[in-house]
């Protein structure tokens, strides 16, 4: 993600899978690899919907390359750390890249591939696996289409960049599919939510943004490094 230096902004992230809920999630900014703390921890709000969780924090008075990082507010080693790449760009400097902004028919899966992750869950009002979501499968399809409105606006804000190329199109559709699946079991399905086929799409999915937000960072900063050059 992006920021200016020595300005306010805020961050989101999805809410992990699995924290014991012992102690607050936050951020902080450090210096990648030496790891120095130039931003102190900040404790996040969880939203509404309980899904994502939102911190507001102040960038570092330097440009450069940083990492935030969210982690738990226990001791060292915390339940949960993961780093995000932080590019900061000097006060009023803004490097343009070269592509759109990112639109929500880009990135979004067809039914067809919610339906390949939640097979077990197109059953028709008398019985049997249809293998499609219609007006009478629980979510109906009308309800699947909006689940998938909603992943696309958590995946992208997970992101936190709105232009990248088309070559990471695909693996924002998987993440948004993957997304999706957790919605529908958390929103018609509760009971299952311990069961180890949506714990596996957890992991996938946390490790899908992480990889996206991990390659997205990297070209923008090639990017913005041969444009600023040039």
């Amino acid at each position: 993600m992006q920021a200016i230096a020595n300005q306010p902004f805020v961050a989101t992230l999805i809410d992990p899978a699995g924290l014991s809920g012992d102690w607050p999630l936050g951020a902080r900014i450090e210096v990648p690899v030496t790891r120095e703390i130039v931003s102190y921890w900040r404790v996040a709000s969880l939203s509404a919907s309980g899904d994502q969780w939102q911190v507001a924090t102040e960038a570092p008075i330097t440009a450069g390359d940083y990492n935030l990082v969210w982690r738990t507010g226990d001791p060292e080693p915390p339940e949960y750390e993961t780093f995000i790449p932080l590019h900061v760009t000097a006060t009023g400097v803004a490097i343009p890249v070269p592509y759109d902004i990112v639109q929500p028919e880009d990135i979004r899966p067809t039914l067809e591939d919610i339906v390949a992750l939640e097979q077990t869950r197109t059953a028709g009002g008398g019985g049997g696996e249809v293998r499609e979501f219609t007006e009478d499968t629980r979510p109906s399809i009308d309800e699947v289409e909006n689940l998938i409105d909603q992943a696309v606006g958590a995946v992208m804000n997970q992101i936190s960049e709105p232009r990248f190329s088309d070559v990471h199109f695909d693996g924002v559709k998987h993440a948004v599919a993957l997304y999706t699946a957790m919605l529908i079991e958390g929103g018609y399905f509760k009971e299952g939510l311990d069961n180890s086929g949506v714990e596996l799409w957890r992991t996938l999915f946390n490790q899908a943004v992480l990889n996206l937000q991990s390659s997205v960072q990297e070209e923008l900063k090639q990017v913005r490094l041969l444009r600023s050059i040039a």
